[in-house]
């Protein structure tokens, strides 16, 4: 019942049902279902907060030019705004990445990024430098992969994206590495993944370009960003100092739940 209030928006039983789930534990040793109620507990108590203050967000649904496949997800705008990227699934159940451009102030017909990109397998997640020439996406269970998923990396050159090279170690292991988020000059690589070293499940991780062109041992972002639930897509905003993510583990409006993050001072 806690659950599925929470999941329907009516936080006050929410946070009622949590409450006697926790008066029931009282006195007992600390359990998975505690933690879990006091999670939960804290997350309906947040939305409540949040709703007597919401923000002015108007959101709106892109044309229909756009929203014509399956399923579209994981949108990235180059700098400029004129082209939207984004990984789309098709009937057939194959994710692919698709562009569309601004022209004439709408946007045109999706189509195929690249046949150097796309294959039959699984591409997405993808993320885009400011200057539109560097792409790196996810691709799965590939003969070059190293893990289940991996990250690749491809350049547009004369107007053609290059043949993707897998990014390789240390980015890439034999884990799950997806959904990239690349700096505005692409000097840094945000990512999930749920290789050890982290606070549990996936993590928000980012690797730094060297002098040589090449990336540097990913770091973890840490307990301030990471918790002991999933941590995924990150995405770095163009300012370099305010990172947007989705946790489980941080109180919100329901399961994953959109998170922002600045440096201290």
């Amino acid at each position: 019942l806690g659950k599925k209030t929470l999941e329907t928006e009516d936080y006050k039983k929410a946070e009622g049902y949590w409450q006697k789930v926790l008066d029931i534990l009282a006195g007992q040793k600390s359990s998975n279902l505690s933690k879990l109620a006091e999670r939960q507990l804290e997350s309906a108590r947040f939305a409540l907060k949040a709703k007597e203050n919401p923000l002015d967000i108007h959101t709106e649904a892109l044309s229909d030019t756009v929203n014509r496949l399956q399923l579209q997800f994981f949108p990235v705008l180059t700098a400029d705004r004129e082209k939207l990227i984004f990984t789309a699934l098709d009937r057939g159940g194959n994710e692919d990445i698709f562009i569309a451009t601004w022209e004439k102030g709408s946007w045109s017909v999706p189509v195929s990024i690249s046949d150097n990109i796309n294959t039959s397998g699984n591409e997405g997640t993808c993320t885009v430098s400011a200057d539109g020439h560097t792409l790196v996406f996810t691709a799965c269970n590939r003969s070059d992969g190293l893990g289940s998923c991996d990250l690749y990396i491809s350049y547009l050159k004369n107007g053609r994206w290059s043949g993707p090279e897998n990014i390789g170690e240390p980015v890439n292991s034999r884990h799950w590495e997806s959904q990239p988020s690349l700096s505005a000059d692409g000097s840094v690589l945000y990512f999930a993944s749920d290789r050890p070293g982290g606070a549990g499940k996936s993590d928000v991780w980012k690797s730094v370009k060297n002098e040589k062109g090449g990336w540097g041992e990913p770091v973890n972002l840490g307990t301030t960003i990471n918790t002991p639930d999933d941590e995924n897509a990150p995405f770095i905003h163009a300012n370099g100092t305010t990172l947007f993510y989705a946790s489980k583990g941080l109180p919100g409006m329901g399961g994953d739940h959109a998170a922002a993050a600045r440096p201290h001072p």
